[in-house]
């Protein structure tokens, strides 16, 4: 396998919130380094000293190749190896990336774009020909704020559940993006839900 697949147009996604940032005096997004060993069984810590956050993940992920595209800064995924696969690459697992945008998110201005986070990430399925499961929501990692979505898109003949999630902290932005072929999502769910949670920053 190649590496894990990013089946989803998201950068543009993140253009549009750094734009909408920016708008509300509120990014640009090559790749970086962090480290992390699969222990097997045991939750593995995985850590990135260039941003500063940790996160741990369990069986059946380990980690994998994930390249940047777009403008973002950062990427890493956590796949699980012995599932589906599509073009040559993992389809179940966990992909973060991270940006960097040009002006700084504050906590409490983040609180208050639900309104412009909806139209941006609901704009985001629609460019996707993805189908919404739920409303966009407030959503929390670490004590960082921002928001999340979860919907359906067909890749390739292949449905592919998708939950994302974009975390903003001072002039940062981390995308996680969770995913799994529908046959498989609610057994990986917790497993890949429990990686976004355990996201901690310096």
């Amino acid at each position: 396998m190649t590496g894990f697949r990013k089946g989803l147009a998201l950068v543009a996604v993140a253009a549009g919130l750094i734009i909408g940032l920016a708008a509300c005096g509120g990014g640009s997004g090559g790749s970086g380094g962090g480290g992390g060993s699969d222990s097997g069984g045991e939750p593995t810590t995985y850590q990135n000293a260039i941003y500063g956050f940790e996160l741990t993940y369990s069986d059946p992920l380990r980690q994998s190749k994930a390249s940047t595209t777009g403008d973002e800064k950062y990427a890493v995924a956590f796949a699980d190896k012995k599932g589906a696969a599509l073009d040559d690459a993992y389809v179940n697992g966990v992909r973060v990336a991270v940006s960097e945008m040009k002006n700084s998110a504050k906590p409490a201005q983040v609180r208050k774009m639900k309104a412009e986070m909806t139209k941006v990430m609901e704009k985001m399925v629609a460019d996707n020909d993805g189908e919404q499961i739920g409303e966009v929501v407030p959503a929390e990692a670490g004590g960082i704020p921002g928001y999340r979505v979860e919907f359906t898109a067909e890749t390739s003949g292949v449905v592919i559940h998708y939950r994302v999630t974009f975390l903003f902290h001072g002039k940062l932005l981390f995308d996680f993006t969770e995913q799994a072929v529908v046959d498989d999502w609610d057994s990986l769910a917790p497993a890949l839900a429990a990686v976004t949670q355990s996201f901690t920053l310096d």
